[in-house]
């Protein structure tokens, strides 16, 4: 069972990004269109104005999925994750956030996030190409670090193989 749980939940994150990437694709290409906004209006006659919906909605149902997930923990202002945090404000009137203002913020931070990640790693890649010795002292540095863990993780399991035999 957990592990058909594990799956479906890969699926489901798949799924997310995939509809991700097509709706940021589909918002870019209106840039290129004067009659988008006209498009948006006839949804039914076009198809990525159908399929943007169609992301807009496999989006949607992980970020509400999230909230609802997040709503059933019994104590919130224990959790120190952002969408906790988030759900503990009120509004103006002393309700909670809505749903959809949830879904807006967990929105905004997978995309801020991901926009800034692939920036930050393109730019990284650019400097350790302009700067070999770096790169150099860079991947050595990882391969000391990973020996260690290889070397710790032998020693756990003979020691664990010791103590069984």
């Amino acid at each position: 069972m957990l592990m058909f749980v594990l799956i479906l939940m890969v699926n489901v994150k798949a799924e997310f990004a995939q509809a991700f990437d097509e709706a940021q694709s589909i918002v870019f290409h209106r840039m290129m269109d004067p009659f988008w906004i006209l498009k948006s209006f006839a949804k039914p006659l076009f198809k990525s104005e159908r399929r943007l919906k169609k992301c807009v909605t496999i989006m949607d149902k992980l970020a509400y999925s999230l909230i609802e997930e997040k709503r059933s923990k019994i104590v919130l202002d224990a959790r120190k994750d952002l969408l906790s945090r988030f759900m503990t404000l009120r509004d103006e009137h002393g309700n909670p956030l809505s749903n959809e203002l949830l879904r807006d913020i967990i929105m905004s931070f997978i995309i801020a996030g991901r926009d800034t990640t692939a920036i930050l790693l393109s730019w990284t890649i650019w400097e350790l190409h302009k700067n070999p010795e770096a790169l150099a002292m860079s991947v050595a540095k990882k391969m000391a670090t990973t020996r260690k863990i290889i070397a710790t993780r032998i020693t756990i399991i003979i020691t664990i193989i010791l103590l069984i035999i």
